[in-house]
């Protein structure tokens, strides 16, 4: 919305448009923050992925259990002490 449009709004009703422009954008926060968090959730749920053992993603799939017992940077190193040798 302009500044054309909220002040053609305020000018018919003073007290009702600013309301009603407040609650568009308030609506219009909400509907973003939750689009942000969808698109975000892939996100998280790999980078939690990346740090599980392999078993436990076949087992359990691509989940959001955040449980710091079974993550470790072991899939880090094992993939570049291996993989990166064999290539020297």
């Amino acid at each position: 919305m302009g500044k054309d449009n909220i002040a053609a709004v305020s000018a018919k009703d003073p007290v009702g448009g600013k309301a009603k422009v407040m609650t568009i954008r308030i609506l219009l926060l909400i509907f973003f923050v939750i689009l942000f968090c969808l698109i975000m959730l892939p996100f998280y749920a790999i980078t939690l992925a990346s740090f599980k053992p392999g078993a436990d993603i076949i087992k359990y799939g691509l989940n959001l259990d955040f449980d710091l017992s079974t993550m470790s940077l072991k899939n880090f190193f094992l993939c570049s002490d291996g993989y990166l040798k064999r290539y020297e």
